[in-house]
């Protein structure tokens, strides 16, 4: 059965999901884009830089934002 605080829960827990693939996807783009355009490491250091900037910025964002509450369950 569902709650009444289930969808906004599972919204937050993907949101904090999210900021695991920001930090990664970037390092990934930039090893592909090294090797298209033989640039050596600089695009996958560039990456990094990015993603974990980003990450930390979202993570930033989500630590000032209050928790969703949980649902009130009755009391038998």
């Amino acid at each position: 059965m569902k709650g009444i605080g289930d969808d906004s829960r599972m919204a937050y827990l993907f949101q904090i999901s999210q900021v695991g693939l920001e930090m990664v996807l970037p390092i990934f783009v930039g090893v592909y884009a090294d090797e298209w355009l033989q640039t050596g490491p600089w695009l996958v250091v560039a990456g990094a830089v990015l993603g974990f900037t980003g990450g930390i910025w979202h993570l930033v964002r989500l630590a000032n934002k209050p928790p969703p509450e949980e649902p009130r369950r009755p009391k038998p």
